[in-house]
């Protein structure tokens, strides 16, 4: 289950010293994902705290993000082309080593935010954060309602909406592959969402990063 010790306090000073830009962002991406999690009665501690915590290293650089991979072990070679890809996983093993903070969910919500997992794809923390952090209304592309209202209703729906959007951005814009976690994440809610009756792709498009 992990520690339910509250850290949210540390992570509002964090980022203090961080560009005002990624402030914004992070608290954008805090309002939005307490106003999807209370629609799904998550807990708030939760849910604050792994927004809070998700960008802790967006502002790095790519030698540092590389750097820190090695440091805590999480280097993986299909991640050098976009060490971007790092910020996440990286967050999550700072608040796991270098604060104490065991709190499963929220630990594996933040590593996963940029791109969802076959394992935390079913995690509603998860869903919240990632979906968040997509379309929060300070993105270039702006407010998405569509799928803000399909996420009230369902997470897996919302979510799997998302990363059809990301994988074409990623297939038509970047150098890179469409990261192999994200497609098996895609796999997985379109399993549980299938389950559904009545589902039909949203045709807005919202802004992916």
């Amino acid at each position: 289950m992990g520690t339910s010790i509250d850290i949210r306090g540390e992570l509002y000073r964090y980022y203090d010293g961080e560009p005002q830009r990624l402030r914004e962002h992070v608290q954008r991406v805090c309002t939005l994902a307490l106003e999807l999690g209370k629609s799904h009665d998550l807990p708030e501690v939760e849910v604050e705290t792994a927004a809070l915590g998700h960008d802790l290293f967006r502002a790095r650089s790519n030698d540092f993000l590389c750097r820190q991979a090695s440091h805590y072990g999480i280097k993986r070679s299909d991640w050098d082309a976009a060490p971007i890809l790092y910020h996440g996983p990286l967050a999550a093993a700072y608040l796991y080593h270098e604060h104490g903070y065991t709190q499963a969910d929220v630990l594996l919500a933040i590593a996963c935010h940029t791109n969802l997992s076959r394992n935390s794809a079913m995690n509603p923390v998860a869903q919240v954060l990632f979906i968040a952090d997509k379309i929060e209304p300070g993105k270039p592309k702006g407010y998405n309602d569509e799928i803000i209202q399909l996420a009230k209703r369902c997470l897996s729906k919302a979510a799997a909406e998302l990363i059809r959007y990301i994988i074409a951005h990623i297939q038509q814009n970047e150098s890179y592959k469409v990261p192999q976690d994200l497609r098996e994440a895609l796999e997985v809610l379109i399993l549980r969402s299938s389950a559904e009756n009545n589902w039909q792709p949203a045709k807005s498009r919202c802004f992916m990063t």
